[in-house]
This record gives C-alpha cells, structure tokens and sequence, in this order.
C-alpha cells in the first residue's frame, strides 16, 4: 500500500495534470468509464517455493478502477487507475490492497506555440531480479516496492523564417520508492534543438544540445551534456547517407581508473526507404566507452508487420522508469493489467550503466486470428560495481476468434538473464491457455490456466507454478 510519501507525490502530479488540463478543456471531449473486475484464482504454489516446499491457495481478487480519456484539438489525455484488492483463503495474513494509474496527456497552452507534456506511473516494481521475485502481486514472495514516477515537461516552438524549426523545452521528473532502503530521485533537463523544415530534395539537419541532471537520496548525483550536429543527404532517390558529430561532458559515479565518460562522438550511416511500406536505418558511431551502433527497421505486409531497434545508451534505472511505455489496457486478468511482457527491469540502483538493447517484433492478423511474437536482447555494464546482466527472451501469443465474441487464447514465453557477480543463469518458461467471452460491449469473461517455471544455477530460487482463474469484468 502507498505511504504518505508516494500519496503526496501523486497528488502533486493530478494538480499539475489538472492546471494543464483548466485552459484547454472547452475544446475536448471527456470521457469516464468506471469499471470492475472480479477473479477467482487457484495456485499450487503461491509462494513460489523449490520442489518439495509449495504451499497451495485460493485467492480472490477485486478490481475496481476507471478510464478516463480526454480527446480534443488542445488537450489529450489518456488515465488508467485500478485498485486490486486480494484476499487468501489459506494465508490470510497476505490480505492486501495494491494500486496502480498511469496517465499520459499533452495540452496546447498557447496555440502552435506552448505545449505541456505530463506522465505518470504508480504500480510495484521487483527491487533486485537476482533474488526471488513474485511474479505478480498474487504471489506471497516480497521483494517487490511501490513505485511512483512522473515527469511534466513544458516547451516552446517556434519556426523560424523558412531556415528551421526549433524548439526550447524544460523537463522535471520524479521517481519515488515506497522502500526506504532505495535511492529516490529527482532529474532536470534542458533542451534545445533545431532543425531544417521538410525539403522536396529529402536534405536535411537537426542541431540538438542537451543538459540533464540526476539528483539522488544519497548517491553522488549525475550530469549529462551533450551537443550533436546531424546531417541527411540524399545519395539516390532511394537511399540517403546520415551524418553525426558532437562532444559529450558527463560527470557521474565510477569505478577507480575508469573511461572519463567525456569526448567528441560520431555516427555515419544509412537510410533506405523502399516505399512507404519499408525502412530501414543503420550506422556505426563512436562514444568514450568505444565503438557504438543503431539500427532501426520498419516493414508492412497485407496481413503483418514488423519491427528491429538496435540502440546502445547510458541509462538509469529512474530513468527507464520515467520513460518505461504507458499501457492502456482492455480488461483485466489475475495479474492485473493485460499487457504484453517488456523487457525485464535491473536491479533498482542509483548506478549508472551502458545499455545495449536489441528488440525485435513480429504481428500477423488475419481474419478472426493473429500473431504475436516479441524478441529481445538487453546487455547491461555498471559503471561502478563493474557487474553485468544479459537477458533474452521471446513471447508468442495466439488469439483466434473461433465463435462469436469468443477467443481463444494461447501463449508461451521463455527468459534467460546472466548475473555476473553470481556467476548464475536463469532461465524462465510460461505457457498459458485461456479462453474469453464477451456478454454484450460492456461486460466479458473469462477462464484459463498458466504454468510457470524457472531452473537456475541456484536451486534455492528454482520454483514451478501452476495456476487456474476464472474473472468476469464490467464496465459502466
């Protein structure tokens, strides 16, 4: 349950989204949808315990919450709140309320002019992957903290004659823990950036400085400034070479005789656009850590699409944070919102890392069934302990309409993460199967199972779970 820390934090944040909101809401639609979910859930092993040390349960969860979606010409909003209330038969001692809101809005405050993004996240989060961790908030495992994280950031843009486009933009974030034990924080960035208007010819630059700031509860604080020039010329009709130079002045924590993380950067590349349908970005850089690369690749088909990024960054757990994806979700299961799985979160630290992310994704759609396939890769080197953590993964997932408002659902999923300082590997298997019913527009069901597995170096967190639900959920 939130603490008095965090509930100040959110109220902070529904002001801010509220003052934003006051000017621009004549012009926009308002929409308030309340709704309720309710699912029985049985598990052979709630603890997620070895072989030989499970305990059983059936736990029933109660999930009221609402949506709101604002749509307008100056204000956009979209805000998901849920309660979910669990309760155990067996282990009634782990009887508890969790909540969990994101929001995401933009409001135009002076028209083609100044603008105001806003985000916030409240939900709970694994504090260290290395030890057990619950895989949701059914299971009596712990290791888990509520986090709320938010950022506003105004901006101002303005064209300038026909030469360029630029834009001024302040941001403020906040990433607060209900554990004590962790490292809050506080991040402010400038920005600066202008770039060419679009061209006939497809030539183009952006020029960009940025400064950010990382204030933690009791870490050496971080910087980051960065000044980059890049250039876009078209070498056919279809091809165009990219250009980057800058330098970089960072300051954070590191290990003894480490890299100075300052110095002039590059980046040379190509662009291919085939069609519309396909495009296709690569390069290679250098950084003060060494060599560095990106790719991005985009391609359309009749009936699927798919999706590569390749990127290579400093990062921050408050950051990932602050720019982790905002779900807006259709129903609710046993494990609260729906959602395709991300990629799996680092330890909660104040250290700063070089991370090295390859994601890749797949969609078919056909008729009454479709494809879901998701792949990635994540490399993670920390600046001061000098740990490092490899994860991949895969998750497929079928849906196929096989009756009227009926679905069948099938998935599988697979999650290999290395922990350097403990020289382990973990590898994690799911597979479920559910099938869902929909009663009108406002209310569906629905009834499945999951298996869950995880074999280790370390037979202590090795654990496998079983798992039944039935949920039925309405909206209003």
């Amino acid at each position: 349950m939130p603490n008095n820390k965090l509930g100040r934090e959110s109220l902070r944040l529904a002001v801010l989204m509220a003052l934003a909101s006051g000017g621009a809401s004549a012009w926009a639609d308002w929409e308030f949808t309340p709704r309720i979910s309710v699912s029985e859930t049985y598990t052979d092993n709630v603890t997620q315990a070895p072989r030989g040390f499970e305990r059983d349960d059936w736990i029933t969860s109660v999930n009221p919450g609402f949506t709101l979606d604002v749509d307008g010409e100056r204000l956009d909003l979209l805000a998901n709140y849920d309660l979910e209330a669990l309760y155990y038969i067996d282990n009634s001692d782990g009887n508890d309320l969790y909540h969990r809101f994101t929001a995401d809005g933009r409001a135009e405050l002076l028209k083609d002019r100044l603008f105001l993004d806003a985000r916030g996240l409240y939900t709970q989060q694994i504090v260290n992957p290395e030890a057990p961790a619950a895989l949701s908030n059914l299971f009596l495992v712990g290791n888990r903290t509520d986090v709320f994280a938010y950022s506003v950031s105004p901006y101002y843009k303005q064209e300038i004659g026909n030469l360029a486009l630029a834009e001024l933009r302040y941001g403020y974030s906040s990433v607060d823990y209900e554990d004590e034990d962790l490292s809050d924080s506080e991040g402010n960035r400038v920005e600066l950036l202008a770039s060419s208007l679009p061209r006939s010819d497809g030539r183009g630059w952006v020029a960009d400085y940025a400064y950010d700031k990382l204030e933690f509860d009791d870490f050496p604080d971080a910087r980051f400034e960065r000044v980059t020039l890049g250039l876009r010329q078209p070498l056919t009709g279809r091809t165009s070479l990219l250009l980057g130079v800058g330098y970089e002045d960072n300051e954070f924590e590191q290990a003894p005789g480490a890299e100075d993380p300052s110095g002039f950067l590059w980046t040379v590349g190509l662009a291919w656009n085939p069609s519309t349908l396909t495009s296709l970005e690569v390069g290679v850089g250098e950084r003060f850590f060494g060599n560095t690369y990106f790719l991005r690749f985009d391609h359309r088909t009749r009936y699927g699409t798919w999706s590569v990024r390749y990127e290579e960054d400093l990062a921050s757990t408050a950051q990932l944070e602050i720019d982790r994806e905002l779900l807006s979700p259709t129903r609710l299961d046993e494990t609260g919102f729906l959602e395709r799985p991300l990629v799996g979160f680092p330890r909660i630290t104040p250290e700063i890392f070089l991370q090295k992310l390859l994601v890749g994704s797949y969609t078919y759609e056909r008729g009454t069934s479709r494809v879901d396939v998701d792949a990635y890769n994540v490399r993670r080197e920390f600046e001061v302990s000098g740990d490092e953590d490899n994860e991949t993964g895969a998750v497929a997932t079928w849906t196929w309409g096989f009756a009227p408002r009926t679905d069948l659902i099938l998935g599988g999923r697979w999650r290999q993460r290395e922990f350097s300082d403990l020289d382990r590997v973990d590898n994690g298997y799911g597979a479920d199967l559910s099938v869902v019913q929909e009663f009108g527009e406002r209310a569906s069901g629905g009834v499945g199972y999951r298996y869950y597995r995880l074999d280790s170096d370390d037979p202590t967190v090795e654990y496998r779970v079983n798992l039944l639900f039935a949920e039925y959920s309405m909206s209003f």
